[in-house]
């Protein structure tokens, strides 16, 4: 018996080999398409262009800017989970929205000047943005 994918399956040469055969085949198949769409979805994370992030990290709402979206959530070591909305917009954008936050800002050791408390006003600007991608609001 040869293991794949939670299965097992038995060698094409032994007993009834035309239905394990077939199984294997299909585990193999299934495997190719979710590895295909996987990488689909990776190639439209990278290929957002510039946009603003707001990422849940320390117990805080991180704002920043990347033009590469998968590669900035690896260097900040958080998961897509983490992240909580986007927003289209170059540096400009970024710059407004620090300003429109600054009373919730939070300085301290390793956090920058990006970190905001996720305060009500914070809260309804991310949930207007997750409410125009048609994701659940927080």
């Amino acid at each position: 018996w040869i293991g794949v994918d939670m299965a097992y399956v038995r060698p094409r040469n032994s007993g009834n080999a035309d239905g394990y055969h077939w199984l294997a085949q299909e585990l193999v198949a299934r495997g190719a398409r979710q590895r295909h769409r996987k990488n689909e979805q990776r190639r439209a994370f990278d290929d957002m262009g510039p946009i603003i992030y707001y990422v849940q990290r320390h117990g805080l709402v991180k704002i920043g800017y990347t033009t590469n979206l998968r590669q900035r959530m690896g260097q900040l070591r958080v998961q897509r989970t983490a992240l909580l909305a986007l927003e289209r917009g170059d540096t400009d954008v970024e710059a407004s929205r620090h300003v429109q936050f600054a009373a919730d800002r939070v300085t301290g050791k390793g956090l920058g000047r990006e970190h905001y408390r996720f305060t009500p006003a914070l809260r309804d600007h991310i949930n207007e943005l997750r409410a125009g991608l048609h994701l659940s609001l927080l």
